[in-house]
């Protein structure tokens, strides 16, 4: 949790600015207590991208988010695309068990270099910051472009070796196969376009992201 930026005052201060009625910063205990961390989830959640390289860590959000979601008991939640897996989670939750709550998925927001914004970038050196933009362009364009020369994704040869980026992983999928590998029934409203996802380490801080390769133009 160490590399999560910690931002609560200036998150404060930002709502106050936009007027908003209601903020609901509950305690630790109010949280965790009597809180079912048991559930075993759909395959997809342990055994695929970020769920793969991060023990457990779908399964703590999941008894988080129901938490909230049976507290706060909302009509419409909003997540960022960027944590593309988390929101099939959040689909998942609400699939199962609030079917009356309304999912928004937000687009990613970029820097005029692409890059997709994220508190973790404050973390980061802008030297490194600014090579980042490069680096990760560079890598989603070269991988796509063997993927859909070859149709192949053996995508570990093209990851670049240098002192800046370490990359964990880079993987192209199915939004509709995705989805049913992470237990979503309702996929009828779930293109059937190809997404690449990455994982990469700048200055030991995890970045991910995600783009449609129906946006390759834009790359």
């Amino acid at each position: 949790m160490k590399n999560y930026p910690n931002t609560l005052e200036d998150d404060i201060s930002f709502l106050q600015k936009e007027k908003v009625d209601y903020l609901y910063i509950p305690t630790r205990d109010e949280i965790l207590l009597d809180i079912d961390s048991s559930k075993q989830l759909p395959w997809g959640f342990n055994n695929m991208l970020c769920g793969k390289m991060r023990t457990n860590h779908f399964n703590g959000v999941f008894a988080i988010v129901k938490k909230f979601f049976e507290i706060i008991e909302p009509t419409y939640v909003f997540f960022g695309e960027k944590d593309y897996q988390q929101t099939i989670l959040i689909k998942y939750i609400i699939e199962n068990y609030f079917d009356k709550i309304k999912m928004i998925v937000c687009p990613t927001i970029r820097n005029s270099n692409q890059l997709a914004l994220s508190s973790r970038n404050s973390r980061i050196s802008k030297i490194s910051l600014s090579e980042t933009s490069a680096i990760i362009q560079a890598l989603k364009k070269t991988c796509i472009d063997y993927y859909l020369t070859t149709g192949l994704k053996d995508f570990k040869k093209l990851y670049l070796l240098n002192d800046v980026c370490r990359t964990q992983y880079v993987e192209i999928h199915d939004e509709r196969l995705l989805h049913q590998k992470h237990g979503i029934k309702k996929i009828s409203d779930i293109t059937n376009n190809r997404r690449i996802f990455i994982a990469t380490y700048i200055e030991n801080i995890r970045l991910i992201d995600n783009q449609s390769l129906e946006e390759y133009d834009n790359l």
